[in-house]
């Protein structure tokens, strides 16, 4: 049975995550235990599952967390987002929520900062090939003007990711770049389009 999911952050002083439609019988948004965050979540459908990704609580380690509905009506328990090198796990941190989409056979990633501080502003990606996370790539290493004062939002479109974000604060017009699986094109701004916020980013066909 297909649903229309939807997931939110609680209204001003409950950072809780709830979610609503996944089940016809029982339609109104429930809490998801073990689940809170000061942003609001990330979804993506992969591997045939729904994965929901969030950033931790105010007051914590700015932590990524990802958990998994298993379409019975349940989310698995959320797990912190981690990757390995040199035998060390490594915790993927981020100062506003993520943005999450299917490319490639792997679930992509991208967030802003790689800390809980609101200054930093670049942009980092990540993947997840169902087993284990890359370490994640500061993409203002790889093309100019990666760097957000909002999370960036992400697409697939024509065998690519597209990626859309706002500039740094006082850099307000909507900026995009695409990625093909190797390289990403060199960003671009929406002519007349600015935001003092974050963009949303859909494939209509």
């Amino acid at each position: 049975m297909a649903v229309n999911v939807v997931a939110f952050k609680g209204v001003e002083g409950d950072q809780q995550i709830w979610a609503a439609g996944w089940s016809f019988d029982n339609p109104g948004p429930r809490a998801i235990p073990g689940a809170n965050s000061s942003h609001g979540p990330a979804l993506a459908v992969f591997n045939g599952r729904l994965f929901m990704a969030w950033r931790h609580v105010e007051g914590e380690r700015p932590t990524l967390f990802l958990n998994t509905f298993d379409g019975e009506g349940i989310f698995t328990q959320p797990q912190p987002i981690i990757w390995q090198a040199d035998d060390h796990s490594h915790v993927i941190a981020s100062n506003r929520g993520p943005a999450l989409a299917t490319f490639n056979n792997r679930l992509f990633m991208a967030r802003k900062g790689s800390t809980g501080d609101e200054g930093d502003q670049r942009i980092h990606s990540a993947g997840f090939d169902g087993t284990s996370w890359t370490a994640p790539r500061d993409l203002g290493s790889l093309f100019p003007f990666a760097n957000s004062s909002h999370g960036p939002a992400l697409a697939v479109w024509d065998g690519q990711i597209q990626m859309a974000w706002r500039g740094v604060e006082g850099n307000q017009p909507i900026w995009w770049a695409n990625f093909d699986g190797t390289s990403w094109t060199t960003p671009a701004t929406i002519p007349g389009a600015n935001s003092s916020h974050g963009p949303a980013l859909v494939r209509v066909t």
